[in-house]
């Protein structure tokens, strides 16, 4: 048996009181550990910390504060380690290494050859240190793991163990794309759009996981997607957005390209993006099975 599989294998099978309340308190506690997180940073900086020192706390904290509580749902809840829930050392595959950079890349070569201008935010040096460190920190490393030790690891494995793979992979997914409807002020194309991309998003993530065997994998790509396109370094769209560095303003308007309210996230390029790595993912997958 191969490492991945040991590590996706489990000693029982879940309740289904167990799988429910796992879940929900796996996802309980990313809203808290990131309320206190930036809660915590928000008091640092009030005392006359740098706000990028504030941020880098908070990033940290966040994925300690997430740990916790994924530790103690796994121990009390599940009666099992955080392993079974495929939340293992850190192990990163070369393929999807190599992933995490080319599909941002891609996503971006695609707009920058679309009619539309660059445009740099003028910022102080205080202001650039803070906008690095969250995309870096913050909305890089922090959430990319934490929103995968949740979805991809305790959910989707309290979900399989209890019914079945298919059912795993796409409610978290469904669940992840719920979540950033939630509080966004979108018009009903721009959610449909959103929740078509959130999933198909979702599923890339889960996809990659059960190849890889961990969640370190699908966290790279997170990480690197987050730096690249949601951060604060880089922001693609019809208006320019102040809080970003770079800007590239699109001329076109079309919700196809631009992902409507929400952005290029939930563009038809994006999705198309999503579901090459997809199957790439599904191809591996069948092709281990095979030998």
């Amino acid at each position: 048996m191969s490492h991945s599989e040991r590590t996706s294998s489990v000693s029982a099978k879940l309740t289904t009181k167990q799988a429910i309340l796992g879940a929900v308190l796996a996802y309980i506690s990313l809203i808290i550990s990131q309320l206190a997180a930036v809660l915590v940073s928000q008091g640092i900086v009030r005392l006359g910390v740098p706000s990028a020192v504030g941020s880098a706390i908070s990033g940290i904290l966040y994925i300690v504060l997430a740990f916790l509580c994924v530790s103690l749902i796994c121990r009390k809840c599940f009666k099992s380690t955080m392993d079974s829930c495929r939340i293992t050392k850190v192990s990163v595959k070369p393929v999807w290494g190599i992933a995490a950079l080319i599909l941002p890349c891609i996503i971006v070569f695609i707009y920058f050859m679309m009619p539309g201008h660059l445009k740099n935010t003028v910022m102080s040096t205080g202001e650039l240190c803070y906008t690095i460190t969250d995309a870096v920190i913050f909305y890089g490393l922090a959430a990319g793991i934490v929103e995968e030790v949740i979805f991809r690891g305790v959910i989707m494995s309290a979900l399989e163990q209890r019914w079945n793979r298919y059912i795993a992979v796409i409610v978290p997914s469904v669940i992840f794309a719920l979540s950033h409807v939630i509080g966004a002020d979108l018009n009903f194309v721009s959610i449909l759009q959103l929740l078509v991309a959130g999933s198909m998003v979702g599923i890339m993530f889960s996809l990659i996981t059960y190849e890889s065997g961990n969640i370190w994998n699908s966290a790279l790509m997170h990480i690197i997607w987050n730096i690249v396109m949601i951060g604060g370094i880089l922001h693609i769209g019809v208006e320019e957005n102040k809080y970003f560095l770079f800007n590239y303003v699109l001329d076109s308007h079309s919700f196809a390209i631009t992902g409507g309210d929400f952005g290029i996230e939930a563009s038809v390029i994006a999705i198309m993006g999503y579901l090459i790595f997809s199957i790439l993912a599904i191809v591996l997958l069948q092709r281990r099975r095979l030998k």
